[in-house]
Formats: C-alpha cells, structure tokens, sequence
C-alpha cells in the first residue's frame, strides 16, 4: 500500500463523508435561495410605481366620523327612526307589540317580523327583558341609505342587531333587518 492513500476502510469512510456534505450544502443553498442572480431586464418596458409616503395615509382620528354624506338632522332624525324601530321591535319580542305597531319599518320589514317565532312574550324573555344600551350609525351603500347597528344586553350578554334605513319623502324607513 503506498504511503499518502488511506487504508480501503478509511477511504470508504472518507468518500461517504464528503457526499453527506456536498448533499448538505446542496439543501442549504436550495433552502436558503437557491440561485440569487438577478434576471436582466430592460428598464425601458417596466412601469413606474410611484409609492405615497407614509405621510399622506390618513390617521384614524383624521378620517370623518358618522355618515359624511348626511346633514346634522338627517343624522339627528335617522338616529330616532333607528332607536324607535330597536325600542318597538325589542316590545314585540317581549309580546307587548305586534309587527304592525313598529314604527319606522317599512311592509317588507313588519312582514319579516311577523314571520319570527318570537313575539309571543315567553316567561324567561318577560322575566329577563333585552334592552336597548346604544345605537351607531355608519353611512350604507348607497347615499340615502344608513346601517344602523343597534346594541342590546340581556342577562349581561351584548348583542349586535343590525338593521338599514333608506330616506324616503323626508322620513327614515328600515328597508332591511338582519333577524331570526
């Protein structure tokens, strides 16, 4: 055996070793990037993007609160319409009304309404009334439309009841009602 080669055991030993790091350093460079040589590309093809800077986003707190759109009365006179719908058809579930004494709600809504099984002023809703704790406005899809989202608690429980009001000939209408 010459003097500078390893015993066959050894070299054996030396060859797997040098495979497990060419195989390792194969998965690093695959798993971290792989090839990192940009592609040549013309600048004269590619579009400008111009970026806004971080100055010119609006702040929560600049942004307009309420329905923008509407004036101080309508605002004032949707709010109404929105807590006597949210006050009458809380009457209705509780028995105290029936669909056609909610105000502010249009025949498609009082016919939705009459439809639920509630209404019937069960002993556990008449010993533990919901009630009425907050109304928010936010503008809808269209102009002369509002979502109103009324609050309701009930045995310490809030609830979101969620409803939409159109103008329609200068009075506020529930149009839409998320019930049931």
């Amino acid at each position: 055996m010459p003097r500078g080669t390893p015993p066959p055991r050894n070299r054996r030993r030396v060859i797997v070793g040098v495979c497990v790091l060419v195989g390792v350093l194969l998965v690093l460079a695959i798993a971290f990037g792989g090839d990192d040589t940009p592609t040549p590309q013309s600048t004269a093809t590619q579009p400008t993007q111009t970026v806004a800077p971080a100055g010119a986003v609006p702040l929560p707190r600049d942004l307009p609160q309420g329905p923008p759109a509407l004036s101080s009365q309508d605002r004032d006179a949707a709010r109404r319409a929105a807590r006597a719908f949210a006050r009458d058809f809380l009457a209705f579930q509780r028995g105290q009304r029936t669909p056609a004494e909610i105000r502010f709600a249009t025949a498609q809504v009082r016919e939705l309404i009459a439809a639920l099984p509630r209404g019937r002023g069960t002993p556990a809703v008449r010993q533990h009334p919901a009630r009425l704790t907050g109304i928010s406005l936010r503008t809808g899809d269209q102009a002369d439309t509002i979502v109103a989202t009324a609050t309701i608690t009930r045995l310490g429980a809030r609830f979101p009841f969620r409803f939409t009001l159109r103008k329609d000939h200068e009075h506020w209408r529930v149009v839409a009602a998320q019930v049931g």
